[in-house]
């Protein structure tokens, strides 16, 4: 069975020392693409790792059920004592406004 890591938060890896010693301990390492992007990997290394079928895009599609409970969690998340320091902007003691535009609409990508 193949082993796989969810490599987060950017999806090209430009770390060429970081993806190879991974290699020594996953068979196989993914990415979150969203389905629009066409290209994702610039980095030659990257980009000869994923013709070899060892670095793979995830495909994200916002309608998709993994998507849409990611975003009610976030949501919830954003509810928590933890989320709402990360919410208010310390030095004015005012809201985000983008975590709050998140909030009444949970997108992940347009």
């Amino acid at each position: 069975m193949k082993t796989k890591a969810l490599y987060y938060p950017s999806i090209d890896i430009d770390n060429d020392r970081w993806l190879k010693s991974t290699l020594l301990y996953w068979d196989e390492i993914n990415t979150i693409v969203p389905y629009s992007f066409k290209k994702f990997y610039y980095n030659e290394t990257a980009m000869k790792l994923a013709d070899l079928g060892v670095l793979r895009p995830y495909k994200m599609v916002p309608s998709s059920r993994v998507a849409k409970k990611t975003s009610i969690d976030f949501v919830k998340y954003l509810s928590t004592a933890e989320g709402k320091s990360i919410r208010i902007n310390n030095n004015r003691g005012t809201e985000n406004t983008i975590l709050k535009k998140l909030m009444k609409k949970a997108h992940l990508h347009p």
